[in-house]
């Protein structure tokens, strides 16, 4: 069994050393303008051949048809010879022997595509006899669209456009996206994810609707998981214990001196409000059990009403807005959620905070005092994995890749088997960093991974 990466990881990158609530600042910037960025471009393989001409004609000639040759100009390069007053023999032979073997290779691809794109349009073809004019089943979806995503991939632009237009897939589409708005209004923000917004998002990742309801989602299911115990004993109140507001008030200040580029704060500022909407959603909608409750309907509708005006302030994303009115906004959230939801203030710190700094890259955030708690225990104790790197990207707990010699690829374990149980303990309620923490442990201990293969849908105990 080979495993398809020599990288693991499970947890993510770990930094050094870290201070309380401490900022980290990401390179998602661009340089000024007036930045010397580094040296000129480099010469291109055929002005290197220029200036090494041999004296040789059929010489110099095979320089710079290897030359195009090896920057891909693959035309140029058969022109060239096409031109060529000198005889095919020698290097100009050699030359042309190269190009030979780039067509045939290029064949070769080109059949293999052929053959991959007839093979996964008979696959559609076959789910389009089965399902037929029957109500789409859920777990239709995504195996549909699955085919639709190999079968575009092999096929050319007017190919893969026409796939995306047959009726068929035009239906699977619709199912999906009706399927995908219903688990959303009940608040099933990662089944709606997982079953319906993943597999659209990757079908037409130029969709700007496809893609902003994906990260919707992900923002919900991620407040919503910041608000659950989980089963590792973990609980939402640990996680935000020590948040001040201070901590976020000088994570501005120092942006507004150490950012490389001068900081967004009117898209902070709106960010960090839609967020505020987001928060009350899913404290309306969960399905699942939350640490926190805000039962008044009341107390929703004046929240909301306050989050109305706050915005309605900051006028639309053209106009400018100061770091001075950041903080302003930010404490005039404190004081509604005082008078309405009534939240810890810290939720409503943490929230606010990593909206309004998601808001300037993916890089720059905020280190909160569990998080350091989190490192500094780990650092003092010593645990051991079993040598798989796992994945709950699209709501089920998925093994990505294993490392060699290790237990997991000794046992039977390959990338894409789904891990349906750790120790008899279900995962689909289980957050990723549970599942790590449950998998990993002192060296000798055992865990029982209950799994499902990708290849043959077998169901197995591997301890």
């Amino acid at each position: 069994m080979k495993a398809k990466r020599s990288v693991f990881a499970v947890a993510g990158l770990l930094v050094p050393a870290i201070l309380a609530a401490g900022l980290l600042f990401g390179p998602g910037c661009e340089p000024r303008e007036d930045h010397q960025t580094g040296p000129s471009a480099p010469p291109t393989a055929e002005q290197r051949a220029e200036r090494t001409v041999p004296s040789d004609p059929q010489a110099a000639r095979a320089a710079r048809v290897c030359a195009m040759i090896e920057e891909g100009r693959f035309d140029a390069a058969r022109q060239a010879l096409a031109n060529a007053s000198e005889p095919l023999d020698g290097p100009l032979a050699q030359a042309a022997a190269l190009l030979e073997a780039q067509d045939r290779v290029a064949e070769q691809r080109q059949a293999f595509r052929d053959k991959t794109l007839q093979e996964e349009l008979a696959e559609l073809d076959r789910l389009r006899t089965e399902i037929g004019t029957e109500p789409m089943d859920v777990n239709d979806l995504g195996e549909v669209i699955g085919v639709v995503i190999k079968a575009r991939e092999h096929a050319d632009e007017a190919g893969a456009a026409q796939i995306l237009q047959d009726s068929f897939v035009q239906r699977v589409i619709e199912a999906a996206r009706r399927h995908g708005d219903r688990l959303d209004a009940e608040g099933r923000w990662v089944d709606a994810y997982a079953q319906c917004y993943y597999w659209l998002n990757a079908l037409d990742e130029d969709d700007p609707e496809y893609k902003a309801r994906t990260e919707a989602l992900i923002e919900k299911a991620g407040v919503e998981m910041a608000l659950k115990d989980d089963s590792c004993g973990d609980t939402s109140v640990d996680r935000h214990e020590g948040i001040r507001p201070v901590m976020f008030q000088r994570a501005v200040d120092a942006l507004d001196f150490q950012y490389v580029t001068e900081p967004d704060f009117g898209a902070m500022a709106r960010q960090a409000l839609a967020r505020c909407r987001i928060l009350s959603e899913v404290l309306r909608r969960s399905r699942d059990t939350l640490a926190f409750h805000v039962d008044d309907p009341e107390a929703h509708e004046r929240w909301l009403a306050g989050i109305d005006t706050f915005e309605a302030e900051l006028g639309d994303s053209a106009r400018s807005v100061s770091k001075q009115k950041l903080l302003l906004v930010f404490d005039e959230v404190l004081a509604l959620n005082a008078v309405t939801l009534g939240l810890p203030r810290e939720i409503v710190v943490a929230q606010f905070a990593e909206a309004a700094l998601a808001a300037l890259d993916p890089f720059t955030m905020l280190v909160w005092p569990w998080n350091v708690r989190d490192f500094e225990k780990n650092m003092k104790q010593e645990f051991y994995g079993i040598g798989v790197e796992i994945s709950k990207a699209t709501g089920v707990l998925k093994v990505s890749s294993l490392l060699p010699d290790t237990p997991a690829y000794r046992s039977g374990l390959d990338a894409d088997d789904i891990i349906l149980a750790v120790d008899g303990e279900p995962t689909d309620k289980m957050t990723i960093f549970c599942a790590v923490s449950k998998i990993t442990g002192p060296k000798g201990t055992t865990v029982t991974l209950t799994v499902k293969h990708a290849v043959t849908g077998e169901v197995e105990d591997i301890t």
